[in-house]
């Protein structure tokens, strides 16, 4: 993905050939089991909802905490099965992790509320959340969190089988 230069037209398997925004990227008929969504520098004004599988969407232009990849809009994960990872992302809106699959957070500025509302597993490392913003946990799923940051003026946890907090 390429806010800048990309286009939404383009078949987005290249640089040259990147898809504008994240959503035309998700909608690839290439994404499947395995696929890495490298997303470039910029600002990505979107709602985003995942539903692939087994999904990595990464900031390939710093995958540190704090990079310059920004989300300005909320993002669903609802994949039903296996995995999704999101790292080096600043999402300016709420995440919610809706759906059944494991969830693996990793160097990710979160300006919003974060809600876990599914069975599936969380693992965040490295996550900053805004002081404004609420961590909200629920299901079955098992989660861990490390070094996370500023976790909000609330961390709400209800029926986890194992919550690790570091």
């Amino acid at each position: 993905m390429n806010s800048l230069t990309g286009s939404d037209s383009n078949d987005g398997l290249s640089l040259l050939t990147a898809y504008q925004t994240i959503n035309a990227g998700l909608s690839n008929q290439y994404i499947s089991s395995g696929y890495q969504l490298q997303i470039n520098c910029g600002t990505y004004n979107e709602n985003i909802i995942v539903n692939a599988q087994n999904l990595t969407i990464i900031c390939v232009n710093g995958p540190e905490i704090g990079s310059l990849c920004n989300i300005v809009g909320n993002l669903t994960i609802s994949a039903t099965s296996s995995s999704v990872r999101l790292i080096g992302l600043t999402i300016n809106g709420n995440i919610v992790h809706s759906g059944a699959c494991n969830l693996y957070i990793q160097n990710l500025n979160c300006n919003g509320n974060f809600t876990k509302s599914s069975n599936g597993y969380l693992s965040v490392n490295n996550m900053i959340c805004n002081i404004t913003s609420n961590l909200n946990i629920t299901g079955l799923g098992n989660c861990n969190i490390i070094n996370g940051s500023n976790l909000g003026l609330s961390l709400t946890i209800n029926n986890s089988s194992a919550i690790v907090v570091i």
